[in-house]
This record gives C-alpha cells, structure tokens and sequence, in this order.
C-alpha cells in the first residue's frame, strides 16, 4: 500500500471471521452528469447476492457513507447454485472494442454451469444488465468445483492496441515447471512448502510423486482444454491475440469427495 502511494486507512473485515472478502464483493460506481457539466460520481461496494453471507453486512457496518453507497439483491424465492453468486465469478474487461462493438464500460464476465443449466441469481443478472453499459458475457464453468471465473483468468488493463491483457491460468505451463525441476535434480524436492495446520498433516508428496500421477496429468490435460476453449471465447469477443495473453503456470486436481455424475469427471479445484 505504502508503495502504491495509498495513505487512506485499510478497512478489514473480520467481525464474521470471513476471509473470502473477494466472494462477498465487488467494488462499483454510478455516475451522472450534475450542475455545469461536471460529472457527479459515487462509489458503490455490490454486494453478493447471498442473504446467508454474513461478512456482507460488514459493507453496511464499515463501509457505507459519504459518497459510498452499497447495493444488495437476493431473490429469496428461488433457490440459486450459492457459489455461482460469489463475487469471484464476476469480473469486467477492461474497456474496449471489437467487431463493431464499443463497451466504454468494459463488460462483464460471469461462470455458468452448462452440464446443469445453473447460472448466478437472476435478479444480480437483470441488475447488471439494466445499467445498459456492460452486456454480461457467460463462460462455461461447470468444469470447476467452485465455479468462479477468477479461478482461471483475469482481465486486465495494459499499454496493449486494445488496452487490456488476459492473464489465464497454463496447467501445461505448470507440468512443465515440474518436469523442468525433475531434470536439474529436484525431485525428490517436496510440492508443497505449507506447513502443518490445525491438526492437518503438512503435504509430503514429492515432484517425483506428482508426475507419477497418472490422475494429475490427465487433470491437467482436461483442464487445460476447457480453458483453452474459454479462452478463445474471451478472443473472439475483445479482438485479443495470443500476444496480449500472459500465461500463469498452474495446477488442478479433480476432487476425490466429488461423486461421478454419469456426465463426466468431477468437476476441478486450483
């Protein structure tokens, strides 16, 4: 913070003993133009669309004020999938324009579960569609157990032709990391640095274990292809080139507790 130049006080929210502040949050604005011309702004904290997420009341407890405002849509009648309403799977492009398309706003992404039909809440979506200003454009995410776009990409803005880069999680890239380790003599070297906590063993599994895994490489293989398959969604809906692509090495494991629904694997966590 101190070297962002950024002096104002840090806000934590820690009454509900909730660290997902990302879930239950996603920062906004409104603006309008008021006497003379000038642009009257206001900053409002979106909160998620989940009446059962405590740490959201914290918004109105901590936040809430001058010039902050904070917004909150739930449809209590119908229930929702309570994970596809986090905020992590709600993230904008920056602004940009394609294909005779102009989105001075950007424009939003969010994760669906096409093998279910499950979406985020209805009444977030007529919310943000409303606006007018960012048509929500939809990803398959059902391939993941949480189902949160910013699991795998980040849409960001950068000195690029169409002002914006994607950073997308590479699980070949992230085979790779460990092959490459393996060769200079590290694999008996452990996967994991994290210690031990709260009763749970510290990980032991060494490099050499984790390319033996049959399961991992063919993890990564399939994840690798659904992203790749979003991704070049994201291309062809902001004009992005391979160039403007930065490529995160990373790793997904399907969840053992997962049962097999007769549609395939179950779904991934990072």
């Amino acid at each position: 913070m101190k070297k962002a130049g950024i002096t104002k006080p840090l806000v934590t929210f820690d009454k509900y003993g909730a660290p997902w502040t990302q879930d239950f949050v996603e920062p906004a604005y409104v603006s309008m133009t008021g006497p003379g011309g000038h642009r009257q702004v206001m900053r409002v904290m979106l909160r998620s669309a989940q009446a059962d997420r405590e740490a959201g009341r914290e918004l109105f407890e901590k936040v809430r004020g001058r010039d902050i405002g904070v917004v909150q849509v739930t449809d209590r009648a119908r229930p929702d999938d309570w994970s596809l309403n986090s905020m992590g799977n709600l993230e904008t492009v920056p602004p940009c324009a394609h294909g005779g398309r102009s989105f001075p706003a950007g424009r939003i992404i969010m994760g669906e579960r096409k093998d279910s039909g499950a979406r985020s809440s209805k009444v977030m979506r007529t919310l943000l569609g409303a606006q007018g200003l960012q048509d929500p454009l939809l990803l398959d995410t059902s391939w993941l157990g949480v189902g949160h776009v910013d699991e795998f990409v980040q849409l960001l803005p950068a000195d690029t032709p169409r002002g914006l880069r994607i950073g997308v999680a590479d699980p070949q890239a992230g085979l790779r990391l460990l092959r490459d380790a393996r060769r200079d003599g590290h694999g008996r070297t452990k996967m994991f640095s994290v210690p031990a906590a709260k009763g749970v063993p510290a990980p032991k599994e060494t490099i050499d274990q984790a390319l033996a895994s049959r399961h991992l490489m063919a993890d990564n293989e399939r994840a690798a292809r659904r992203i790749a398959a979003t991704l070049e969604i994201l291309k062809r809906a902001t004009g992005v080139t391979d160039d403007e692509i930065v490529r995160v090495p990373a790793l997904y494991t399907r969840e053992a507790e997962a049962p097999d629904n007769g549609r395939g694997p179950p779904p991934y966590r990072a």
